[in-house]
């Protein structure tokens, strides 16, 4: 819901709102605001502590249960967080059957 109300808030007052890293359906109406940096490519993310490839990250995501593979965006989507799986479940993953 809060995510939900910045992008509407975006859209009212006429600036661009994205969403990095959260799966479109999850944002359904809003699929146009939703980025996955580096999704089909090979990025090499380079800090002064660290480097490593974007897919690698835990920002990546990488969970997709089975039900994902009847989706339109699945080979977009980079899916959930570990963590995130871990702590919430994936159950609010609902496969998007129309673009």
């Amino acid at each position: 819901p809060a995510m939900l109300a910045c992008l509407d808030y975006g859209r009212e007052h006429d600036f661009v709102v994205e969403s990095l890293h959260v799966p479109r359906c999850l944002l359904r109406g809003y699929e146009s605001h939703v980025k996955h940096p580096g999704v089909g490519m090979d990025v090499r993310v380079v800090t002064p502590d660290s480097v490593f490839d974007l897919t690698a990250s835990r920002l990546s995501g990488g969970v997709k249960p089975e039900r994902c593979a009847e989706c339109v965006h699945f080979d977009a989507c980079p899916g959930l967080r570990e963590d995130y799986v871990a702590r919430w479940g994936d159950e609010e993953l609902v496969p998007v059957r129309d673009a």
